[in-house]
């Protein structure tokens, strides 16, 4: 196989593979957004409507970069540079999530969402998205934390 046809079909598979985790991230957001708002207004009507508002915003925002990405994909245009705009954008989503509840933050399970992020990085193709994405992950854990220990549990006291 000729390089030209070799970096075709790598530049194909790459682009079916960001539309499968902008699927993915859609069928996700769609999930846990659903299962918030059952638990807000059916299972557990006592929550904080701060902390409603602050997850709504982050989901409206994600929803807003789905819709971008999937313009983006079905037109075609794909540059270099929007795995890892995309990538970052869901790690800095992500934070802005577990930060959003005060009293959770690196206690609560969404913090395994890191892990999804770097484990759909090899869908794109590129190792250098997954190595991005894997120190990425470990970057926006530990600002998350720090934020967390430093700024929102120093302020309680």
């Amino acid at each position: 196989m000729s390089d030209s046809r070799w970096a075709d079909a790598r530049r194909l598979e790459a682009w079916a593979g960001e539309t499968r985790v902008n699927l993915i991230r859609a069928a996700a957001l769609i999930g846990f957004y659903s299962y918030h708002l059952l638990n807000v207004y059916i299972i557990d009507p006592s929550f904080n409507d701060a902390y409603n508002l602050k997850v709504t915003t982050i989901v409206l925002a994600w929803t807003l970069a789905v819709g971008a990405i999937y313009v983006c994909l079905s037109r075609r245009w794909v540059p270099p540079a929007l795995k890892y705009v995309v990538t970052f954008w869901d790690l800095a989503l992500i934070t802005a999530l577990l930060l959003a509840d005060r009293k959770a933050g690196p206690h609560s399970p969404l913090i395994f969402l890191y892990f999804l992020v770097a484990a759909a990085s090899p869908l794109r193709l590129s190792l250098r998205l997954v190595y991005a994405s894997t120190l990425g992950a470990m970057t926006a854990a530990l600002l998350m934390m720090g934020c967390f220990v430093f700024i929102l549990i120093g302020q309680s006291d």
